[in-house]
């Protein structure tokens, strides 16, 4: 009950977070291909965002009392489920619409969390996201962002792979840990 209502919340703030400002004003439901938006770091967000949405959801399942793998399958589903849901609301925003690339770029990332539940050996390559704003050293962003997750000149992402776990136990020595 407490991860269901905290779960709720979060959705429904955010949908009103973003009726506020980037589906601010609306239109009849479109399909617009946007591949070469924002250099493609558009594509890593949908990408990382549902993975991490996943994420979230699997911890809160899990400690409902889920099992380890019911609590995998049902937060890729619902992960790429509001991927989906804010993928079809962009349809309707004026300045935005359905991309098919994003959608698949969000099925790629709840993939990618359920294939690390199925296959161990992917825990070793973790996605990472660092957002700096440009005014915070100096840069002047590329195009105005009215909320920070459409702010791409401040956005990195990163893949961290855990090499030490990677190599034989006979180089594992050679190899810091941390």
């Amino acid at each position: 009950s407490i991860f269901t209502g905290t779960f709720a919340t979060f959705i429904a703030v955010q949908h009103i977070w973003q009726v506020k400002t980037i589906w601010d004003s609306t239109t009849h439901f479109r399909f617009i291909e946007d591949g070469l938006y924002a250099q493609g770091v558009d594509k890593l967000g949908h990408v990382y965002g549902s993975y991490v949405m996943a994420n979230f959801v699997k911890e809160g399942l899990y400690v409902s009392g889920f099992s380890e793998n019911s609590a995998a399958i049902w937060s890729a589903v619902l992960g790429l489920s509001y991927s989906t849901y804010v993928e079809i609301m962009d349809g309707f925003g004026t300045n935005w619409g359905f991309s098919p690339s994003d959608w698949y770029c969000d099925a790629t990332g709840a993939a990618f969390f359920l294939a690390q539940h199925y296959v161990p050996y992917l825990q070793n390559f973790t996605p990472k996201f660092i957002y700096y704003p440009g005014e915070w050293y100096g840069y002047h962003t590329r195009k105005e962002a009215k909320i920070f997750f459409d702010d791409y000149s401040g956005q990195n992402f990163s893949l961290s792979i855990n090499i030490h776990n990677m190599l034989p136990d006979k180089a594992k020595k050679y190899w810091p840990d941390w």
